[in-house]
């Protein structure tokens, strides 16, 4: 699951996308850190990442 969900992060910073752009995440711990860390690879900075872990109660 970890390498679909870095191999579906490249959709998500589309060439049109700018400084003051705002990415909004939601989702297990796992999937945000790969998300983010796709993001930031393509140049997003960290303050522009914003999001909400969830998982399993317990």
């Amino acid at each position: 699951m970890d390498q679909i969900d870095r191999q579906r992060g490249g959709p998500l910073v589309p060439v049109s996308a700018g400084v003051g752009t705002s990415y909004p995440l939601c989702g297990p711990a796992g999937f945000l850190a790969a998300i983010s860390a796709g993001l930031e690879s393509r140049g997003v900075a960290a303050n522009q990442i914003d999001f909400e872990t969830f998982g399993p109660a317990g």
